[in-house]
């Protein structure tokens, strides 16, 4: 009988347990229901801002031209936005270099392959990168005169020439101070010289005199009548030329020289005098003079002989970028003007000239005010607030439109000309690129809940990590719910 009542205390147990796990399982099989849905908000910004420009560039840029260069800007897309604008540049400048002596000029030379500086006669260069030293050569090409109205008309062509070249005008004057080398001329009327014995030689109209026919003590007094036209040197050397003379004065002092360094095949320039003087005059200290009485200066000249100052003229060429020139903002005329001084010695804004420096005038319009705020009343929608920052010696100013800018229309115009300086002298350079850049920044206008526009997007601040660049904010705008008005103050 205990074996029975163990047995059925067994199957009870197991009988619950079983029925346990069938109630657990019934746990799964409860009524559910899940359901979903998609809510698309669909989104096409087409944002886009853009500068518009009319503009063609000078081919020949000279002092006092203005050239039109209309600078706005247009909404191409479809967001609304706030813009503003700064100007930036950068120049490439070939100028006169200190020179080099013509004794040490270099036996290989690179020739030019740029259009601009071989017309400047820049033909040949040595260095790489901006360490280029380029040497002007004097052009032999025979030119007829392009504004001579009268040949064959009043000229005399049968005896003048009406051709002309660089070398022509170096030589122009018709004496010969100073002979490195050999050479030869051909006289256009019978002329007498000194032979190499001491006898007088005479030449008939047309003949070919060379120096080897010559006393070598030609140079003694006032130098040799040479024909300047038909001279060239027949072996490398320096030659030099009595140009000129104050026929005021009894001074021989008075002269004028000028001359070029021939190497065999090309004519290389010398370093001349600036100011008022003519035209390839080398400098007086370039040549040491001997009168004929010592210390005279009213006496003949007895010799010419050059000197450590006589230099070949060379050129190099500087990139500059926006802070290594001066900018300052003329705020009356709405006048932007950059300047580059070579020796950091900035000529002032009313000198009669800037002598070597270079400067660019920017004419702004619809500028309506600079750095002081204003109000709805007193600042014009559709025109810039200006604000200027001082970096170094320079003031740059940033531009902020005095409205929003919708989608598809164009800004106020911002820039109006360019104009190279009155006062800039052809001492300034011998040639100069400047790309005038202008930079646009623009921020989206954003709408609240109710659809008006607002400037939340700056009215904390446009900031920038630019240092030529000064931050605004909007500070109250008139308009709802279109924005037609912003009143702009410095950040």
């Amino acid at each position: 009988m205990a074996v029975k009542k163990k047995n059925r205390r067994a199957v009870l147990v197991t009988s619950c347990v079983l029925a346990a796990l069938i109630v657990a399982g019934s746990t799964f099989a409860w009524f559910s229901s899940k359901d979903e849905v998609t809510n698309r908000l669909s989104a096409s910004a087409n944002y886009g801002v853009t500068i518009a420009e009319d503009f063609t560039p000078p081919e020949n840029w000279i002092p006092g031209q203005e050239v039109d260069k209309n600078v706005a800007f247009v909404n191409t897309g479809n967001v609304d936005a706030f813009v503003r604008a700064w100007l930036e540049g950068e120049m490439k400048i070939v100028n006169e270099a200190e020179g080099t002596a013509y004794t040490s000029i270099p036996d290989a030379l690179t020739n030019t392959d740029d259009p601009k500086l071989i017309a400047l006669g820049l033909t040949k260069y040595t260095g790489t990168g901006n360490n280029k030293v380029y040497y002007k050569t004097l052009s032999k090409t025979e030119t007829a005169n392009p504004n001579d109205n009268n040949v064959g008309t009043n000229n005399d062509t049968a005896n003048n020439d009406t051709t002309y070249s660089e070398v022509k005008a170096v030589q122009a004057g018709g004496w010969l101070a100073y002979a490195g080398g050999t050479f030869t001329f051909e006289v256009n009327q019978p002329s007498t010289y000194i032979d190499t014995t001491g006898a007088e030689r005479e030449y008939a109209a047309g003949a070919t005199v060379t120096s080897t026919q010559l006393q070598d003590t030609w140079t003694q007094g006032v130098g040799l009548a040479i024909d300047s036209d038909s001279f060239r040197p027949t072996e490398p050397g320096l030659f030099i030329f009595r140009r000129n003379i104050d026929i005021d004065s009894n001074s021989n002092a008075d002269y004028e020289y000028s001359g070029y360094y021939f190497d065999g095949t090309d004519y290389y320039a010398l370093k001349c005098a600036t100011g008022n003087r003519s035209d390839y005059t080398l400098p007086d200290n370039a040549l040491t003079i001997t009168y004929a009485t010592a210390n005279d200066a009213t006496s003949e000249v007895a010799f010419v002989e050059p000197n450590a100052n006589l230099k070949l003229l060379t050129a190099s060429e500087t990139t500059l970028q926006t802070d290594q020139m001066r900018w300052f903002v003329d705020e009356a005329n709405n006048v932007i003007s950059i300047q580059y001084s070579p020796d950091d010695t900035w000529a002032s804004e009313d000198a009669a000239n800037f002598g070597n420096d270079i400067v660019i005038d920017i004419q702004l319009v619809n500028v309506t005010r600079y750095n002081t705020p204003g109000n709805a009343g007193n600042t014009p929608s559709e025109q810039w607030s200006a604000f200027t920052s001082t970096v170094g010696s320079s003031k740059y100013a940033t531009f902020y439109y005095n409205n929003d800018l919708e989608d598809g229309d164009t800004t106020a115009r911002l820039v109006e000309s360019v104009t190279l300086n009155s006062k800039v002298t052809q001492n300034a350079f011998y040639a100069f690129d400047f790309d005038l850049n202008v930079f646009m920044d623009s921020i989206q206008v954003a709408n609240d809940a109710t659809g008006n526009e607002t400037f939340s997007t700056v009215s904390g601040g446009w900031t920038t990590t630019d240092s030529h660049v000064t931050e605004a904010k909007a500070e109250a705008v008139a308009g709802t719910p279109e924005i037609n008005n912003i009143i702009w103050t410095a950040n």
